[in-house]
């Protein structure tokens, strides 16, 4: 069986880092992470680059480094072709360019280049299917399980070879190897099915199958070959590929049919011996398998295949030889039939096992392990629409919560307006004539959440329920205090950096001061102070209302606070029983539960609105749309918005119109209820101290609602305003060096001009002092004679610009100083009385070595160089050999 070798990489790594960081930079405005995920993507780029044996390590690399890909195609730009990358499409920022280079499989002196994502997916995929290949051939196939895993190894060769064909490549721009062409890739995807086919034909050998089942199965992996010969002689292939391909083929085709025909003939043996004739098919097909072995050991005579291979054509010979005058011998002394003719025997089935396998999206996620080295660099436009889908959601959920707030509130009202529950629990007698069950388990919660005040610092004892919405409201004083700092010493540090500016705008002037302006800079950063300004403002306002609604109920929370005994004290005792109405009370009592059900529904409803509002990111809809074109990904966002509202808003909308029809039915059942019953003043009293509690819980839970909804807005504000502090004071910090460098550059700038200028005027008071008079006559004639005496010169005399000779030329700029050197040489040779050197080349013994680049260098380099090394496709070797494929090898039949 044969292993695909792989394709190697001829990209330049540090192009490629090149090319993408800066994309990165222009796009994304590179930072830290962009550097660490180039280096990571480069690292994993090189590490594909180096496998070259097969293993599990090697696919994991493979894979994951494709799977790195892939999230590169869905955010990037990739590719030309705008049907693989939606993005492209729908954006109008410049596309990556990437370039590829890969070599051939079959021929690697051919190679491709091409810029585009989908290029290197296919090449990357293609190592994968050859890996898989030769892990196959590896594969141990002497026991059962061997042969399970070589054939899975194979079927996943298939499938990315397949995938290969069928959908990487087609997105791919430019010239196409051989191995990337559409017959490369079939004859590929067919050769592999063919030897896993095989695998199944060998392990029903081993398990002693039927033989018309061994028919089918050796029939099949027959087709296979057939059709991967039939892209193997196709014109795109021919010359392409080196011949030895066919020739395996072409045995294998000759082992197989003889094969089939062995099976099937032994089968119908069987057949034959059931009905008591029909035994003359079994020689023909015998006959026809012999012939088909010779065909085989002729083509691996002649094209010099390996031993094990004709050795393997040999021994089926033999066994179907055999069975031949076994056959023959019977049938002229037994059976006496006429031999058919091999046109008139019937077809042999097929029975197909195998099929591609191509790796999934989850193995792919599996390989990369969670890591996307590009998720931070999502597309701005994506960013932004991702935020508009989630702000519409966000409207649905708001007003979901305030529908569910105001039926709550409304259905507070009407119960109390019909003095429900009271009314109802009025009539419930205890065992201790005490607080009904109901009401008392609400204040029981009263009490635990509140526990925390009487035992905190600063607690009461006498109302831990008033106390410990006093301690909330006391808790985001604090933090709205803080805010306002925060905000205060940002502002502060906004107005400093702007005094600094003006001020320094003034002293060097506008022209000179050229950077921009802090105060329009600084613009975006005063807006929002001023909307955080605003915020904290109406949050305190909210607190007011919160703290005034706590003095209003301070008496109804202490209440609260008391224990039960001392509440059933004050609790008028009951003095008759409820006979008269208990019907009226059971039915009033069932809707009040079924009410408080809903109301719990509802909560409920809007508590799993909010968590999968929380985890709702739209980014992924997008990133996966971005494959396709424009619609299918505003369906699919149209249909993450209608699961929102069909699962939350609709449920909730049902919930509420079943809790009206409720509270309809709970007034009728009501006004029966106050019909009948008889009422005297303390069943009054009762009804009223048992309403009064249940207002007290219900002051509490909506004083509590409050300071908690208090205390997370402060937190996402702190957090806010905490981030815009660094920002600011990044902002400030960056402008406080640029003013460093810029009065530093303008203090250099103003010293050179006065140096300039103190120059000039010491240049033009040397003019004005200097008298220049004849050399022999004026009166520092004396000076410079005593000037020429110590220096040892001869006279030397100033000469006007018109005198001065042109400069010379680079010829002669070039000769004057060999010149130089000669006479120079010639001076140190005689002085030292040393042996001239010998010659170089063409120039004279005693001139020196010439300059680089004269003739004499350029006669040396022509002059052949000894002990050279000639490498493949150069003058000396005249016919190249290919690495691969190094002829195909095979094991078995």
């Amino acid at each position: 069986m044969l292993g695909i070798g792989f394709k190697v990489s001829d990209t330049s790594g540090a192009s490629l880092r090149s090319s993408l960081g800066e994309f990165l930079r222009r796009e994304y405005a590179g930072s830290d992470a962009s550097d660490a995920a180039l280096d990571q993507f480069a690292q994993l780029k090189t590490d594909v680059d180096l496998v070259r044996t097969p293993s599990a390590i090697s696919r994991h690399v493979l894979l994951r480094y494709y799977a790195q890909l892939d999230k590169m195609a869905q955010r990037f730009p990739c590719d030309s072709d705008s049907g693989s990358g939606g993005i492209s499409a729908a954006s109008a920022r410049a596309p990556l360019t990437l370039q590829f280079t890969w070599n051939d499989s079959f021929c690697p002196r051919k190679k491709s280049t091409q810029t585009g994502v989908s290029f290197e997916k296919a090449a990357v995929m293609f190592n994968a299917g050859a890996l898989e290949s030769q892990l196959g051939v590896q594969t141990d196939r002497s026991t059962a399980d061997g042969l399970k895993t070589a054939c899975r190894h194979f079927m996943r060769a298939a499938g990315a070879f397949s995938e290969v064909k069928d959908t990487l490549v087609e997105r791919t721009l430019g010239a196409r190897t051989p191995d990337m062409s559409a017959e490369g890739l079939g004859l590929l995807t067919l050769l592999m099915l063919a030897q896993a086919q095989a695998c199944f034909y060998e392990k029903a050998i081993k398990d002693q199958m039927k033989d018309a089942i061994k028919a089918k199965l050796v029939h099949q992996a027959l087709d296979y070959y057939v059709s991967a010969l039939e892209f193997c002689r196709s014109s795109a292939l021919v010359g392409a590929i080196d011949r030895s391909w066919g020739v395996h083929l072409q045995f294998q085709v000759h082992c197989m049919r003889a094969a089939t025909q062995y099976w099937q003939g032994t089968a119908s043996k069987a057949v034959a011996l059931e009905r008591g004739e029909g035994y003359g098919e079994e020689i023909t097909r015998l006959v026809a398998a012999d012939a088909e072995c010779d065909e085989a050991c002729k083509v691996a005579t002649q094209n010099k295949l390996p031993s094990a291979l004709l050795q393997s054509a040999q021994a089926l010979q033999r066994v179907v030889r055999e069975h031949l005058d076994a056959a023959r011998k019977d049938n002229a002394s037994v059976y006496l039939e006429n031999v058919p003719k091999f046109s008139e025997l019937p077809a042999v089935g097929k029975a197909a096992m195998v099929k591609p396998l191509g790796f999934s999206v989850e193995e792919l996620e599996q390989e990369l392990g969670g890591v996307d080295l590009f998720e931070q660099f999502v597309p701005k436009d994506l960013l932004h629409r991702a935020d508009s889908v989630k702000q519409e959601i966000n409207a649905i959920l708001e007003q979901t919560a305030e529908k569910v707030s105001k039926t709550n509130e409304a259905a507070k009202e009407k119960l109390h307006a019909m003095g429900l529950p009271a009314s109802i629990e009025a009539f419930e007698k205890t065992s201790d004539n005490g607080i009904p069950r109901t009401i008392w388990q609400r204040i029981q919660h009263v009490k635990v959440t509140s526990a925390s005040a009487a035992m905190g610092p600063g607690g009461s004892r006498e109302n831990p329920v008033g106390a410990f919405i006093q301690q909330q409201l006391q808790e985001n004083q604090r933090m709205s205090d803080d805010a306002e700092k925060k905000l205060h010493a940002v502002e502060s540090r906004l107005s400093q950096e702007e005094v600094e500016d003006n001020v320094c705008r003034q002293n060097y002037g506008e022209k000179k001061w050229a950077r921009p302006m802090s105060s329009s800079l600084n613009q975006n950063f005063r807006a929002d102070i001023d909307r955080y300004y605003r915020l904290v403002k109406e949050a305190k306002t909210s607190d007011n209302i919160v703290r005034d609604k706590l003095a209003d109920n301070h008496e109804k929370l202490e209440a609260l606070s008391r224990p039960k005994t001392s509440l059933d004290k004050e609790l008028p005792e009951l003095q008759q029983d409820n006979s008269s109405c208990k019907e009226e009370i059971a039915q009033v009592s069932s809707l009040l539960m079924r009410l408080g059900q809903l109301v719990e529904e509802k909560d409920q409803v809007l508590r799993d609105f909010r968590g999968s509002y929380d985890k709702f990111n739209a980014l992924p809809v997008l990133l996966s749309g971005s494959k396709a074109n424009g619609v299918s990904t505003d369906a699919a966002l149209e249909t993450e918005k209608q699961f929102f509202r069909d699962h939350f808003e609709g449920k909730i909308a049902t919930i509420c119109e079943e809790e009206q029809s409720l509270l309809n039915d709970l007034v009728e059942a009501n006004n029966h209820f106050e019909a009948k019953k008889e009422t005297d003043h303390v069943l009054h009293e009762r009804q009223a101290f048992l309403q009064h509690l249940s207002d007290a819980v219900d002051v509490f839970e909506q004083l509590e609602s409050h300071v908690k909804e208090g205390a997370k807005f402060y937190g996402e504000l702190g957090a806010r305003i905490e981030q815009l502090h660094q920002t600011v004071a990044d902002h400030c910090s960056a402008r406080e060096l640029e003013k460093r460098e810029l009065e530093l550059n303008l203090t250099a700038d103003e010293e050179m001009r006065q140096r300039e200028a103190e120059d000039a005027a010491l240049a033009q008071k040397m003019m004005n002092e200097m008298q220049i008079r004849n050399a022999a006559t004026g009166p520092n004639a004396s000076d410079e004679a005593l000037a020429r005496q110590l220096a040892g010169s001869t006279p030397q005399y100033y000469q006007s610009m018109q005198q001065q000779s042109a400069p010379p030329s680079y010829d002669y700029a070039q000769l004057q100083p060999q010149q130089q050197q000669q006479q120079s040489y010639a001076q140190y040779q005689q002085t030292q009385g040393a042996p001239q050197p010998s010659s170089f080349g063409n120039a004279s013994a005693t001139a020196p070595p010439p300059p680089y680049g004269s003739v004499f260098n350029q006669q040396q380099q022509q002059q052949p160089a000894y002990n050279y090394y000639q490498y493949p496709g150069q003058q000396q070797q005249t016919q190249y050999n290919p690495l691969f494929p190094r002829g195909p090898s095979g094991d078995s039949v």
